[in-house]
């Protein structure tokens, strides 16, 4: 919690959450308002999941109600970060087949929310863009004060785009060099 790391994290919510925290009672004026925030990258392994994680993880910890989802469905890691291999996930409540409540997993030591995800084949991912995807985050947007989409890399699938259209920020990780 005292590392560079944490501190950047940290930075990092400051700017993309202040509207937000300001709403929740950090400021002393400003309206409430949900935010979605979308994690992505042009490419795997640039670090994406684990910065999605580590700043739904920092809003947690300030109080805000925040809910992490693991929107990769070709490699998702969250669940496995978090334990929850095996675990109702994101596609079954885009399918109707488990209701939000039954999905949302809290950790009691942060109170974030995850909505794991399990691999699956590419053509499922056209449930992300469909009309169960809105619901999903409006409903989100009703229950929590940030929503953390950690999603695909844009250059090797589509639905990242479509996802960050939804987000009302993006926050596009790339690595240096």
């Amino acid at each position: 919690p005292a590392g560079p790391l944490a501190e950047a994290v940290r930075g990092l919510r400051a700017r993309l959450i202040a509207p937000v925290a300001a709403a929740a009672g950090f400021a002393e004026t400003a309206a409430r308002a949900p935010l979605v925030i979308a994690v992505t990258s042009p490419g795997p392994r640039e670090g994406r999941s684990e910065t999605a994680a580590l700043l739904a993880e920092s809003c947690a910890r300030i109080g805000l109600r925040t809910a992490l989802v693991d929107a990769d469905i070709r490699a998702p890691g969250q669940a496995a970060r978090f334990g929850l291999e095996g675990a109702v996930d994101l596609l079954e409540t885009l399918e109707g087949a488990a209701p939000l409540d039954e999905v949302l997993w809290t950790d009691t030591a942060t109170g974030l929310s995850v909505l794991p995800a399990e691999p699956a084949p590419a053509w499922r991912a056209d449930l992300l863009a469909g009309p169960a995807m809105a619901a999903l985050l409006a409903a989100l947007r009703r229950r929590f004060d940030v929503v953390v989409l950690d999603t695909p890399p844009l250059l090797t699938a589509a639905d990242g785009f479509l996802l960050a259209a939804r987000a009302d920020r993006v926050l596009l990780l790339a690595r240096d060099g």
